[in-house]
């Protein structure tokens, strides 16, 4: 039996790092082009951005079940990472994408909870959240590659 495979870490903490043979601007350009990221991460219907991606951008997702979500940029340096946060009652989700040193191109993708509730809710979403974040990033890879000449 194959062994699917759960982003590394624990509920409050957990990352994933995925290869691709397309070159990091595109990885980049999907990541930083918001409406398109329900193309590649089957957990959004939607997901917008008001003005281009930079340090304090506020954009809106849409998950497939749950409320939409506000969410702010909290750390961004062109084509090299970037994070966001997203508001829980009593927490934060955080999200953050970056190039790890490497050959070729690797991306990497960390999701952390943190404030009063974290670990309630990296409880009710985190098992979810890292079953679905290796077949994302497969997924964004496959896309990044089918973009690339």
């Amino acid at each position: 039996m194959t062994e699917i495979p759960i982003a590394a870490g624990t509920n409050r903490s957990f990352f994933h790092e995925t290869a691709t043979g397309a070159p990091r601007e595109a990885v980049w350009a999907l990541w930083t082009k918001v409406s398109s990221w329900k193309d590649w991460d089957l957990g959004l219907k939607d997901a917008e951005l008001d003005g281009p991606m930079r340090l304090g951008a506020v954009g809106r997702i849409i998950p497939q079940s749950g409320p939409p979500a506000k969410f702010t940029v909290t750390e961004f340096e062109e084509q090299v990472s970037y994070a966001f946060a997203t508001t829980l009652p009593l927490a934060k989700l955080v999200v953050r994408r970056s190039f790890p040193p490497s050959e070729g191109t690797a991306f990497r993708h960390e999701v952390s909870f943190t404030g009063f509730l974290a670990r309630l809710w990296a409880g009710q979403l985190g098992p979810g959240f890292r079953k679905a974040l290796p077949p994302t990033m497969e997924r964004l890879a496959r896309q990044a590659e089918k973009t690339t000449p």
